[in-house]
Order: C-alpha cells, then structure tokens, then sequence
C-alpha cells in the first residue's frame, strides 16, 4: 500500500489485509492493486521464493522481518499462498503524510532550557542517533546527516521537503544560523522510504525499518512522521521486531481529528490509524501554540488525532490512553529544500519533538538494548511531561476525557553523580521450564544508593505479552513459549536500571488415555457382559480418569469413567474410544477394535421315519423307527412323539425318547376296523439347545 507524509496533505494510509489465505477478509481502500508484502517462515530465502514463482522484488528484508515486497499476479498470488514457506501475505497499501501547518516548539517544551540540549548558539553537539524514515533529508549545512540510504528507486534524496523538515525539528544544529531542534546536532539517519510526491508503502516504510534493525546497535530513535489508515501484520511485527532491539518508534498521531483506534475504537481492525495504533510506538498528537509559552491559546490541534481507550497490557501507562505525548504541530519553523527554511503544521511536526527529546534523554541516560528498555524511556518521558492544567488554558479542547501531556525537556539534564539502581531478581531461576497454566512467582529487589529501596517500583515486561506485573513479588500464569522477563525501575534521578531472567512454559499437554480391559481385537458373543477398564493422567492435572467417555463406532457413547460393564453392544466389528478432556480444553484419546457375534442359532432336529413294510392287513403289527439327528451325528435322549392317523380319522399317539442311536422305536397293530386305505404317521423329536424336528410316513392297510 502506498504511504505519504505527515504534512498537511492526505493522511497516511498505512493499510493492510489479513493473511491471504484468509477466506474473508475486510476490504482495505488504499490497497494497491497488484503489490503485495510477503513474509517468509524462518530459515528460509526470499531470493528463493522470488527465483521459484517468478516474482520480482522491490523490496527485500532481513532483519526487521524475513521477506519482500513486489508485483504478485493473480496465479503467483495463488502459487504463492499454498506454498509451505511463506508465513503471510497481505497487499502493499498506501500512506499519506499528516503535516498541516507549521511552527516553533523548542521553546514551548522547554529545550532552550535543557543542560543536555544546551542551545546558546555554540556547535555542542547531543551524543545520539536519530533516523528519519520519511521523504529523505536533503543536503543542508543546519543539519548533521549520518547516514543517506533511499528505499525509492530513482530517488537518492528528499525532493519533497518534508523529511528534511521534520529531521531539522529534531536535531537542527545549534549554530547561531537558521533553525535549532530539540536535539541539537545529534547524528541523522536519512532513509528514505516515501517518494517526492509524499507517497509511500508499507514494502518501502518495512525496508527502511529493516535498514534500522540492521543498524540497531547504533540508532537508538527512529521518527515516522506518516500515518496510514488500515492494518497490517507484517508492520507492526516488523516494528515489534525492531523495538526488541532497543530502538524507540516514535510516531505521528495523524491529522484526521479521529480516534487512533478508528470508528469503532478497536485496535487491530481496518479503520486504524498506523502505525499510531501500535501499543509497541510513542504515539504523539499536536499542540496548538503560537508563542512558545503556556498561554490561553494553547490547545490540542484541531486537526490532530486523539485516543478514548487503549488496549490492554498497554507496555506504558499514559494519561492520553493509548497517545503517549502531545508536541507543537502548528506553524513549526524548520529546515528546508535548497538550504533554506519553511514552515509547516501537522502532528508530522509533532512527532519529532517527542524523538529530539527521547535522543536526549538516552543521551542523558543511555539507551535501551530491550523492549522493556523502551518502554522504561517512554514512560520516562510520559512521567516527566507537562500536565494539560500547566498549559495556560481553561479549554485546551482535547475531544476525550484522557489528556495526554506536553512533552517536557527542561529537566532533561547529563548525569550528576547519581547512581544507577540495582535490580536483582530472586525468583525464578533463569531457564526455568513451567507446565503449561501453571503459576510463576517472581520476586526481585530494587535499591538505589540515593533513593534506597525501590522494590515496589519495580515494573516486569515479558518479551511476548508486555507488562506481567509490578512491585518485588506477584504470581502470573504465561502463555507457552520463551519468555524474556525483564524487571526495570528508574530513581528519581531519571537512572534506570534492570535484570533479566529467562522462563520457558510448555504447551498444554493432552491427557494420556490407557485401556486394560477388555483386550484388543478381543471377540464376544451377542448378549455378553463386557467389562472396560481404562485410565487418563494430565501432565497438568493429574487423573483425568473420572473424565473419561467411552463411545463405539456402531452404538455411540456406551459409558463413562474408569470402569463399566455392558451387554448392549450390537454385533459386528466396534472401534472403542476412550476420551479425556483437560481443564484447558485438550483431549486424549485411546482406541482398540473387538467383535461382538451374533447369538448362535441352535441346530433344527433331522427325523428320518420308516415303517418295517408298506402294506398292511388286519392284525400285522406295524414297526415304526424314527431316528433322529442333527444333521450328522445321532441324538440322544431327544423326546420323540408319534401321532397316527388311521384311514378313518382316528389318532393314535404314543412317546419315547431316542437311545444311544438316536433311534426312537414304535409299534402299532393294524385293525380294519379303523379303516382300510392310507395311513400317516408323523414324528415330532425335541431336545433342549435344539430346534424341534418332523419327520413323516405313510402306509397302506388293505383288509
């Protein structure tokens, strides 16, 4: 996306999308069609990335992120986004600059006051480094350019005019000639990441914050005088990374007369103002001043932005919320294109009041080399600024109720004699590894040969999640990871002092789920009492076994805890799974396989019948076997009944059971009288665990 300024032309619009591969996301209007930022996984190349999908870069980083910036069509864009080494990727947006009109404001902060700045016309120079990420700093003999670098192709230097003006209200030379900053003569970085027209990107602005990631061992301040509107993941990691470093980000609020958090007055969401949104930067709004002095016309810039509420775990504690200072932005003089001098409004000329002060009081002080090192200089400055009741006026107009104060300098002065504090940090032991959710107590001492003990001054940062606590002993639970904790404490001399301790917590561990009974790829029949035993143990939480929900693939859930029994199970193959959920939401899971088989149906009896002739007369006696078996093997002790019906109608029945044979035997006199013609004999053979059997025969009695 393309950036500017922050003058009074368009406002910054640092925007940027979510991750690409996000199936929705909110729509950014300063995206810039076509370019995009891409951020690489650790270890990785982006000359690599670029050679295998064809892309060309014009940007490349390697410090503040890993990565680059370019033209990505559509299909390297989908290439791209399934490529298992890029970590995001999200559009190239557009920002503009927030300076408006201009101004002095040396005086008002009270720099011509400062031992440190010493501005009395003589060439006493301040012992720091201060880059200027912005249009680029033009040659001028008021200022002392370190450094020139250009992120802007075809562009060497600044043909705009706005850096060179913001760099000379930061550290204009004090000579006797032209302009003086608030950090006189202190060494400029001029990297130039915004074209001649105010424009720029955030590829070129993450290009210029690599640049001072490189050389963070020797820039202490970085200045952007530029605001954006939007989001974008891979700035404000690029900045957090930078910040790690030691490097204070100080920034323009925006000329928008808006929250810094947008409309809606939550950070990290499409309508912010970045990187001013950033718990991570000293954000700074502008003052309305036109003499130099507390009087009844000092005000918040109408123009200016604002802050209703801050995030929380804020690293510094300011009663603007989440804007850290305010600073003259209105009617600022400073140096210009061609040597000469302009002036200009806008909280891009606030902006640099607050870096020119932060250079002296690292000048003062020594400079950070952590992020806790940063946000002990910010809050250092926010502590020791100039209250909204001190400015002069009944109304100083500020739209919120949170009225950060004027950035203040007069007392900003070298070290006297004082001494440093000492911090020693008692609890835990560096390289201590916690469970995950567990509680870490930490404790330390302060003291100070001139203030004694400050203990309960004590402020801890973790690298990961700012501030963690405050005073010499607290308990907190911290998210899984390496944390780098540092506590710091700052005397009443400005003198700040920490110590560090590393801490390692594991993730959430999953339960551990054990099944003992019953076996796997154990078999039952239909109808069998089934016993499961299991168990699950937490490495946080210790037995889980209670917890435990037992389910099969055909049947469902079929039982809770440590142990039940059930003769429910339906036939067939059944998946078992026991589950365990721990008190942070993981599961554990064990499975085993066993058969249920259908119940076994039992064998229908085979009668066999015959009679000993096929014809009878009157009086033949009729010898009727029926052997009886399951199928192959006689039966013994089967119940045999025998019902006959004469050629009349007449029945006859008689019972024996079957011997060692399976042969049940019968007798029956033939009497005509009971009619002559067909005969029916039928068998029926019963036993238990046997389905019943028939068998039949017919005879014939003539006479």
């Amino acid at each position: 996306m393309k950036l500017t300024s922050s003058l009074l032309w368009p406002v910054l619009a640092f925007m940027s999308a979510a991750v690409i591969h996000a199936s929705v996301e909110e729509v950014q209007p300063y995206a810039i069609p076509g370019r995009y930022i891409v951020v690489l996984k650790h270890g990785h190349r982006p000359a690599d990335v670029t050679t295998k999908h064809g892309v060309k870069a014009h940007h490349v980083f390697g410090h503040a992120l890993n990565g680059f910036a370019g033209e990505i069509s559509a299909d390297q864009l989908e290439a791209l986004s399934q490529d298992p080494r890029i970590e995001l990727i999200e559009p190239e947006l557009e920002l503009y600059s927030t300076a408006q009109t201009l101004s002095t404001g040396v005086k008002r902060i009270g720099a011509n006051l400062s031992p440190l700045a010493k501005i009395d016309g003589l060439d006493q120079r301040v012992n720091a480094d201060i880059a200027i990420l912005d249009t680029g700093i033009a040659p001028h003999p008021d200022l002392n350019i370190f450094t020139n670098v250009s992120f802007i192709a075809g562009q060497p230097t600044d043909g705009n005019g706005h850096g060179t003006h913001v760099a000379g209200v930061a550290a204009a030379i004090d000579n006797g000639e032209g302009v003086v900053g608030v950090a006189p003569g202190a060494r400029l970085w001029a990297i130039k990441v915004m074209d001649d027209t105010g424009s720029g990107t955030t590829g070129s602005v993450i290009q210029g914050i690599d640049f001072v990631t490189q050389n963070a061992g020797q820039i202490e301040v970085a200045n952007l005088s530029f605001c954006g509107i939007g989001y974008s993941s891979a700035l404000r990691q690029a900045i957090s990374n930078s910040v790690a470093q030691g490097v204070v980000f100080v920034v323009a609020a925006g000329n928008d007369s808006r929250d810094v958090y947008g409309g809606d007055g939550v950070q990290n969401t499409a309508d912010d103002s970045i990187p001013a949104a950033y718990p991570e930067v000293m954000t700074v709004s502008a003052l309305y001043d036109l003499d130099g002095v507390a009087s009844s016309e000092d005000a918040l810039a109408s123009f200016s932005n604002f802050s209703r509420s801050v995030v929380a775990g804020n690293p510094v504690t300011s009663p603007g919320a989440a804007i850290d200072l305010a600073a003259p932005g209105v009617n600022i003089a400073s140096t210009y294109l061609n040597g000469g001098y302009a002036t200009m409004s806008g909280t891009s000329m606030a902006s640099p009041h607050a870096a020119g002060a932060a250079a002296l009081y690292i000048a003062a002080h020594s400079r950070a080399t952590n992020a806790a090192g940063v946000y002990a200089i910010r809050q250092a400055l926010i502590n020791l600024a100039q209250p909204q009741s001190a400015w002069g006026s009944a109304n100083t107009l500020d739209p919120d109720v949170n009225r950060e104060g004027l950035v203040y300098v007069a007392n900003i002065a070298p070290p006297s004699g004082n001494n440093s504090p000492v911090v020693t940090i008692t609890s835990p032991n560096n390289g201590s590894t916690y469970v995950y959710n567990g509680s870490i107590q930490f404790t330390a001492t302060a003291t100070d040969t001139e203030d004694g003990d400050l203990t309960t001054s004590l402020v801890w940062m973790s690298n990961t999640i700012w501030k963690i606590g405050t005073g010499g002993s607290f308990s907190v639970r911290l998210v899984p990871g390496t944390h780098t904790v540092v506590a710091s404490v700052t005397d009443s001399g400005g003198r700040t002092a920490s110590a560090t301790v590393v801490v390692n917590v594991n993730p959430n561990s999953a339960p551990v789920v054990t099944i003992s009974s019953p076996t796997a790829n154990s078999s039952f029949t239909s109808g069998a009492a089934i016993s499961f035993v299991g168990s699950a143990t937490d490495l946080e939480d210790g037995s889980r076994t209670a917890s435990l929900v037992w389910t099969s693939s055909i049947n469902g859930q079929i039982g809770t805890g440590g142990s039940f029994t059930t003769s429910s199970l339906s036939a067939g193959t059944h998946t078992i799974t026991a589950t365990a959920t721990d008190t942070a939401g993981a599961t554990g899971q064990k499975m085993i396989t066993i058969t249920v088989g259908s119940a076994p149906q039992p064998t229908t009896l085979s009668v066999a019948v015959v009679t000993d002739k096929t014809i009878y007369v009157n009086h033949n006696i009729a010898y009727i076997t029926a052997t009886v078996t399951d199928g192959t093997s006689p039966v013994y002790g089967a119940a045999a009944h025998l019902d006959l019906v004469t050629a009349k109608g007449n029945l006859v029945s008689s019972d024996t059971t079957t011997d060692a044979n399976g042969i049940a035997r019968f007798q029956y006199t033939v009497n005509s009288n009971r009619g002559t013609g067909t005969y029916s004999v039928k068998v029926m053979a019963s036993k238990a665990g046997y389905t019943s059997g028939i068998g039949t025969r017919t005879f014939t009695v003539t006479r």
